[in-house]
């Protein structure tokens, strides 16, 4: 849980779960990382791409943060991962957790609401 404290009239929030302190962001937007130290993520994996859809050395996966399920994070993945990944989604046990390498997230989407494209 992240701790809440006032600097100059801003309400800054710490999260030590990502390591990162955080401030009320722009229009539409709930928080803005301002001090990221976070060295991996705690990801709910929802779809993955092989290495050889991709056409590179690695795949794809895609989910959400665990601690922010409104946070939607791409990230790269290496054949094993890949492998291991895909078996424990076939298995439908539950979620699949990954923890994710900052290095290797390409793409992190916080937008709450989506619109369709007309």
């Amino acid at each position: 849980m992240g701790i809440d404290h006032r600097t100059a009239g801003v309400t800054r929030r710490f999260d030590a779960a990502l390591g990162a302190t955080f401030r009320p962001g722009g229009p539409g937007r709930r928080f803005e990382v301002i001090d990221g130290q976070a060295t991996r993520l705690d990801v709910l994996v929802r779809r993955l791409v092989s290495p050889l859809d991709t056409s590179s050395i690695h795949g794809r996966g895609h989910g959400v943060l665990q601690r922010d399920p409104g946070v939607e994070v791409t990230f790269l993945l290496d054949q094993a991962d890949f492998m291991s990944l895909r078996d424990r989604m076939l298995r439908r046990d539950g979620e699949v957790r990954f923890s994710v390498a900052m290095n290797d997230v390409t793409a992190i989407d916080a937008a709450r609401s989506r619109h369709a494209l007309v």
